[in-house]
């Protein structure tokens, strides 16, 4: 796919993983991943590495494109990894699970939609594995709005049935940072 990754892409990965596993841990809370009680999906470790080794190449993709020299705002994280994860389907039905429910089908878009929303609003793992949006409460006062209701649809209708890109994704996530917390648009982040 590229180049091997430098010291400082490896930490970048790092860090992707250890947020996607602690946003995991928080969607098992989800409809869309758990079922009587039990868990119907799991990460496939290849599929991860897989995605995550996507985002790190568009990351120097977009670095490369737009002469950015250390650190992307967080909508463009959000926007990659959001697409790394759809593209490369790394949550899968655990072996015995093959009468997932309908809205099942969208594991990957709904958990890629929640991740690019906890890294957008800069949402810290606690050690308790609870989050904290360190942007208040935009976000989810938004997503419970009628609107927004309608806006996660339609993104997880995007991702599950359309076709788009990741700077697609970028300018989506752009926009609702951009109307939700304005303010904080210059916060960025090495990855």
């Amino acid at each position: 796919m590229g180049s091997p990754l430098s010291d400082d892409e490896n930490k970048i990965v790092n860090r992707r993983l250890k947020t996607l596993l602690g946003i995991w841990d928080k969607a098992l809370r989800s409809p869309y991943f758990v079922e009587n009680g039990d868990t119907i999906f799991h990460f496939n470790e290849k599929l991860l590495g897989e995605a995550v080794s996507h985002y790190i190449y568009d990351l120097r993709a977009l670095k490369l494109c737009y002469e950015i020299n250390d650190k992307v705002q967080f909508p463009k994280i959000a926007g990659l990894m959001t697409n790394a994860i759809v593209k490369h389907k790394p949550l899968v039905p655990r072996i015995g699970n093959n009468d997932l429910k309908p809205n099942s089908l969208i594991a990957n878009e709904v958990f890629a939609l929640f991740y690019g929303l906890c890294v957008l609003f800069d949402t810290e793992i606690l050690p308790d594995g609870e989050l904290k949006v360190k942007t208040g409460n935009s976000i989810r006062n938004f997503i419970q709005t009628p609107l927004g209701i309608q806006w996660r649809n339609d993104i997880h209708y995007l991702l599950h049935s359309r076709n788009y890109t990741a700077e697609s994704l970028i300018a989506i996530f752009e926009t609702l940072y951009i109307n939700l917390v304005p303010e904080l648009l210059e916060y960025e982040s090495d990855g």
